[in-house]
């Protein structure tokens, strides 16, 4: 963090293009801490220092910001952003973000049929397993308990085999079948997933940020009484 700040001081007297690289790369990392204003400011900063033939950073900018209002759940924002940058360079992240934008948007109908109709596309085991992620978060709002517990499991699994059972990409699907497990009813079984998935993250992120403080809660609630509710 404290050279990417120095990278971009550095460039603030030079070419615009290699200053927007820098703040974007600054960017991503605020975001990733937590930082959610500092995020904001820098990514549209860097869009502001990307010249217009510049697609594929223009493409990469506008997906920046939607992962910004994605964070802060305004998910029509996200929508509208991650759709200008599928206009410059279209692919399966995209895609992926834009069915959750839908989901969240109050149509789960239609990102299941999005997702589905993306699944014979990805052989990458990351961005199939965001998709099983997603799909699995969508069967559970719609009470499919069952598939969505299988959806997740085969992401889990999916991983857990390609990158390793200490990769940080874990945490979410950890903490998401957690949630299910907890929301099902099934407390104790809802505690081992949601400590790996704070294990995870606990030195990866701050505190206070939105993910780990969501993990805390569940816990919370899966211990009430206990030392979980004052970590919390």
């Amino acid at each position: 963090r404290r050279h990417l700040r120095e990278a971009v001081r550095l460039r603030r007297d030079g070419p615009e293009t290699q200053l927007g690289i820098s703040e974007g790369h600054l960017g991503l990392l605020e975001l990733t801490l937590g930082h959610y204003r500092e995020a904001g400011r820098l990514f549209y900063s860097a869009l502001k220092h990307t010249p217009p033939e510049e697609k594929a950073l223009l493409a990469h900018r506008y997906e920046c910001l939607g992962r910004y209002y994605l964070s802060l759940r305004s998910h029509s924002r996200a929508a509208e952003y991650f759709a200008r940058a599928m206009a410059f360079a279209p692919n399966s992240d995209l895609q992926i973000n834009l069915a959750l934008c839908r989901f969240r948007g109050g149509d789960p109908d239609g990102a299941l049929l999005m997702l589905r109709a993306m699944k014979g596309e990805l052989d990458d085991p990351l961005r199939r397993a965001s998709l099983l992620n997603l799909e699995a978060t969508i069967c559970q709002a719609l009470k499919q308990t069952d598939l969505a517990e299988k959806l997740q499991q085969e992401a889990i699994e999916l991983l857990t085999k390609t990158r390793g059972a200490a990769h940080p990409s874990l945490a979410p699907l950890l903490a998401n079948l957690g949630v299910l497990r907890f929301e099902s009813g099934r407390v104790d079984e809802a505690i081992s997933p949601l400590e790996q998935a704070k294990d995870l993250l606990k030195d990866r992120i701050e505190s206070h940020h939105q993910s780990y403080v969501e993990i805390l809660y569940y816990l919370a609630a899966c211990r009430p009484g206990k030392e979980s509710i004052q970590e919390a």
